[in-house]
């Protein structure tokens, strides 16, 4: 009898429909902010809080080669971002690139 109580306190099935409907929701959002910060950066290329958000953005939707140009972007306007040189340094140990990665890493310990 426990066991169906916290089954049903659990809601497994409801919680993964609701989770399918919020992911959904994510890459639309994900879409939309792909194209308010690519149209921005067609105005303003030198914006690095708008490369970035870009970055974050493909991230969401997978596109890892996009937001990997996009981190650098940010970083070659402003090499003082240790979020966009976290973000950056995550998608290169993600993809393998490890020695890469540990410099990310070594300039945000280090403070440069």
């Amino acid at each position: 009898m426990r066991f169906k109580i916290y089954q049903g306190a659990l809601g497994l099935p409801g919680r993964e429909a609701a989770a399918s409907r919020n992911f959904a929701r994510d890459r639309e959002a994900a879409r939309g902010a792909v194209l308010r910060f690519s149209r921005l950066l067609r105005v303003d290329a030198d914006n690095a809080d708008a490369w970035h958000a870009l970055g974050a953005a493909l991230v969401e939707l997978g596109d890892r080669a996009g937001a990997l140009a996009a981190f650098r972007n940010a970083l070659r306007l402003d090499d003082t971002r240790t979020h966009s040189q976290l973000a950056l340094g995550n998608l290169l140990f993600d993809s393998g690139q490890l020695d890469q990665a540990l410099r990310c890493f070594a300039v945000v310990e280090n403070g440069r």
